[in-house]
């Protein structure tokens, strides 16, 4: 078969990385863990390639003053969305 071993240490998605994805599958499922400043901006990413509109409108409401320049770099470093 072409099952093979899903833990977080094999895993990888095909966009974004594990540690996004796993931020965004705990928040559909209601867990309220506060948003890593170094996953904003891919999970951001997620939300608006998944169309998930009220965690898209929850990121863009959160302030980012005190983290202006690290969002500013995980922008120039986040994955590029493919083509559907």
């Amino acid at each position: 078969g072409g099952f093979v071993d899903s833990g977080p240490s094999m895993w990888q998605p095909e966009v974004g990385t594990a540690a996004a994805w796993n931020w965004t599958l705990r928040w559909i499922y209601g867990y309220v863990d506060p948003l890593p400043a170094s996953q904003l901006v891919e999970v951001l990413l997620l939300a608006d390639h998944f169309q998930i509109d009220s965690l898209t409108a929850g990121i863009l409401a959160y302030p980012v003053d005190d983290i202006a320049e690290e969002v500013v770099r995980h922008i120039l470093e986040a994955w590029a969305c493919p083509e559907t």
